[in-house]
C-alpha cells in the first residue's frame, strides 16, 4: 500500500560513516546506464526530475552538506571528508518495484572514500535515523561500491560490493542505474552491470528515494528518471491454476492500483511501541518486539489468529508485510476478514512456503473447498527478503495480492461483515511453528 506524503524534511542520519569491508549524459527516452541490449521490464517513464522545481528540489544546507539547483542540475556538496551521511530532500514519490538512473558529473573529491550516496525504499516522513528504514547504494571517488540495508538507522551486513572498471575522476560524467524487484537487486554503472544479487536480510517493500554524499564529494545531479515496471514480468511468473472461481471477477480488474483504490488507515498500528498489539508468548500468536518497528511472530498453536483491534466493517483492505525466519512447506502465513467475534467464521487466505496458496470459507461446520487456488513465485522462503500480502474486500467479491500483484479473486456472499487479523498456520504433526518477522499491518478503507 503506498503511503505518500509531504516530503520536505532533510533527513541527516546519526549513523556516522558507511564503512567499506571484506562521459556519459542522459539523453534518449531510454535507459542509458545497462549494458548495450539489456532488457529491463519498463513500462514508462514514471517520475522526471525537474531541478528548478525549488518545492521538489529545494536549496538548504544541514550538518556537513550543502544542496541547491545550479544551473546545468542539482548540487550536492559533502562539506567535510570525515564528514559523515548526508541525505538532501527526498523526492515526494513512492514506489515498491522500480528501475532508476541518476546523470551525475564529479566535481570534488576531497579523498578516494568521498562517495555519492543513492537511497531507495526510504521510510517516508522519518524524522529521525532510528525511525529510517532503507536501501543504500554507495558509490566512492576510488571506484569502491557496496550496497547494504539500513533497519532503524544501523547498517546491515554488505550484500554486494567491489571495483568499477574505473575512478571517478574530477570532471568525468556518469549514469547510474539501480533495478529492485521485491528483493532483488540489479546495480549499473555507465553501461557496466556491477552487481546483480539478492537482499538476504528483511527490508522495506517500498518507500522513497533520495539523493545524498559522504566524505566530501561535490557533485551535480544533472537527470533523475525513475521508471515504473512489467509487474507480470517484475514477480516472475504464476502457476496455473491463478484465476477465479466461477463468477468472480476477471484478474484485469485490479481495485487496489487504481488511483481512488484505497482511502484512509483505519489500523496501523506502530510495532515498535509496546501495548500496540497484544504482547507475549502466550498468545495463540506469540510476539516479540525487535526494534525497527519489527515484530517476531509464531503461532503456539497449529492453527493461530492476531485479531486486529477495532477493525470492524464490510469493506476494507487487509495488507501484511513481512519477512519469514523459519517454515516448512506446509506452513502458512495469511490473512482474515469478515471474522466473528469469536473467531469460529471468517474468510481466510494463505501462502504456503511451497508457495502454494488458496483461499477458503471457515465455519462452525468446517473449511469450505478451496474459493481461488493456485502457486506464486517466488515462495516466501526464509532469507529471501520481504513480501506483501492483502486483500481487498468489497461487496461479494474479494481480490488477492501477493508481492503487490493481484493473483486471484472469487464472490461468495456467505459472510456480510466483521473483523480482520493476521493467521498463522503448521502442520500439528510437529513442533515447527511458522516464524516470521512482521514490518506492519494495516487496514485501509476501499473506495
Amino acid at each position: 500500500m503506498r503511503k505518500i506524503g509531504l516530503l520536505f524534511l532533510v533527513i541527516i542520519l546519526a549513523m556516522g560513516v558507511l564503512p567499506m569491508t571484506p562521459a556519459m549524459g542522459q539523453g534518449g527516452d531510454g535507459p542509458l546506464a545497462p549494458p548495450p541490449g539489456t532488457d529491463l521490464p519498463l513500462v514508462e517513464v514514471a517520475y522526471q526530475a525537474d531541478f528548478t522545481d525549488a518545492t521538489q528540489w529545494p536549496a538548504g544546507s544541514v550538518t556537513g552538506i550543502e544542496f541547491g539547483a545550479v544551473d546545468n542540475g542539482y548540487r550536492v556538496n559533502s562539506l567535510s571528508p570525515d564528514g559523515g551521511i548526508g541525505i538532501t530532500p527526498p523526492i515526494d514519490f513512492s514506489i515498491d518495484n522500480f528501475y532508476s538512473e541518476v546523470s551525475f558529473t564529479i566535481e570534488t573529491c576531497q579523498v578516494p572514500e568521498s562517495a555519492l550516496l543513492f537511497f531507495t525504499r526510504l521510510t517516508p516522513n522519518a524524522t529521525s535515523a532510528t525511525q529510517t528504514d532503507t536501501y543504500v547504494f554507495v558509490l566512492e571517488c576510488s571506484g569502491s561500491y557496496r550496497a547494504r540495508s539500513v533497519v532503524a538507522g544501523t547498517p546491515s551486513d554488505i550484500d554486494a560490493q567491489g571495483r568499477t572498471p574505473a575512478a571517478l575522476e574530477e570532471g568525468s560524467q556518469h549514469v547510474m542505474g539501480v533495478l529492485m524487484v521485491n528483493n532483488s537487486v540489479s546495480w549499473y554503472l555507465d553501461g557496466v552491470e556491477l552487481a546483480t544479487f539478492d537482499v538476504l536480510a528483511p527490508m522495506r517493500v517500498e518507500g522513497v528515494l533520495a539523493l545524498g554524499a559522504q566524505r566530501g564529494l561535490t557533485y551535480t545531479a544533472t537527470a533523475l528518471r525513475i521508471w515504473s515496471l512489467d509487474s507480470t514480468t517484475a514477480n516472475g511468473a504464476l502457476g496455473p491454476d491463478v484465476g477465479t472461481t466461477d463468477g468472480g471477477t476477471p484478474l484485469s480488474d485490479d481495485p487496489l492500483h487504481q488511483s481512488d483504490g484505497v482511502g484512509s488507515l483505519i489500523y496501523d498500528p506502530n510495532l515498535g511501541q509496546p501495548g500496540s498489539i497484544p504482547a507475549g508468548f502466550s498468545h495463540p500468536v506469540a510476539t516479540l518486539v525487535l526494534g525497527g518497528n519489527q515484530v517476531g511472530m509464531y503461532n503456539t498453536e497449529s492453527t493461530a489468529i492476531l485479531p486486529f483491534e477495532g477493525v470492524q466493517g464490510s469493506d476494507y483492505y487487509v495488507e501484511v508485510v513481512f519477512a519469514t525466519r523459519a517454515c516448512t512447506d506446509a506452513s502458512l502465513i495469511g490473512l482474515v476478514w469478515r471474522a466473528s467475534e469469536d473467531l469460529s467464521s471468517f474468510y481466510a487466505f494463505g501462502v504456503q512456503c511451497d508457495g502454494s496458496y488458496r483461499a477458503r470459507l471457515i465455519t462452525p461446520d468446517g473449511a469450505s473447498d478451496p474459493l481461488a487456488s493456485g502457486t506464486v513465485t517466488p515462495p516466501p522462503l526464509p532469507e529471501t527478503g520481504a513480501y506483501t500480502l492483502g486483500v481487498y474486500v468489497k461487496g461479494n467479491t474479494v481480490w488477492l495480492y501477493y508481492a503487490d500483484n493481484l493473483i486471484g479473486s472469487f464472490s461468495d456472499d456467505t459472510l456480510t461483515e466483521g473483523t480482520a487479523g493476521l493467521l498463522l498456520q503448521s502442520d500439528p504433526a510437529t513442533a515447527k511453528a511458522m516464524d516470521i518477522v512482521a514490518l506492519s499491518l494495516t487496514v485501509a478503507e476501499v473506495k
